[in-house]
């Protein structure tokens, strides 16, 4: 559910617009709540995706009037985490897996492809045709997204602490000049 919120009661589970473009002096423009924590975002081409739990991603319109407007909502069936936007594909990072969307309709997203690992999809970024996603347990998934019907893992690893071997959990991850920067690990390049 999108709705305002207000000074007086700042909901933790707002999701904010605020104006940087005077670093100085930020402007909230916008508090929209969200039913269910929004735990990762995207903005592209005029419209916001909000990884909220267990409302799915969703779709807003942060320029409608007389305020942002949700039009659409991907529902993977499970709770998301974060979510990548290339074109008119969403690659959303869930509970125990990726999924690529068809969202070409904002009104009615569909599904085209998923993959499950024991972990949760708790962020991605891409570069080029590779997608990469910190898989919480499962360590790191790296994808190959140049197909957009169809997931296509590469490969994957998981990490163990230097002095116990204990396996690592994966939390965030970005990806640079094809190195893959791991949290809380260092990294590791990709080549």
């Amino acid at each position: 559910m999108i709705g305002e919120g207000t000074e007086a009661n700042p909901d933790p589970l707002n999701f904010w617009i605020i104006d940087v473009s005077d670093p100085a002096n930020p402007i909230v423009l916008h508090r929209l709540h969200v039913a269910q924590l929004a735990q990762g975002v995207y903005a592209t081409e005029g419209l916001v995706y909000i990884a909220a739990s267990y409302e799915g991603v969703l779709i807003v319109d942060p320029h409608a009037t007389p305020g942002p407007a949700l039009i659409g909502t991907i529902d993977v069936g499970v709770e998301t985490f974060d979510v990548y936007v290339r074109g008119d594909r969403a690659y959303v990072g869930a509970d125990l897996q990726l999924v690529l969307v068809d969202i070409s309709d904002k009104g009615n997203p569909q599904t085209l492809d998923r993959v499950e690992f024991d972990g949760f999809g708790l962020d991605l970024d891409a570069e080029g045709d590779l997608l990469v996603v910190a898989q919480e347990w499962d360590g790191v998934g790296v994808y190959d997204i140049s197909d957009p019907n169809r997931l296509n893992l590469l490969n994957h690893y998981i990490y163990r602490s230097r002095t116990d071997q204990l396996q690592q959990i994966v939390l965030g991850i970005d990806i640079w000049n094809l190195y893959a920067y791991v949290g809380p690990v260092s990294y590791t390049h990709l080549t």
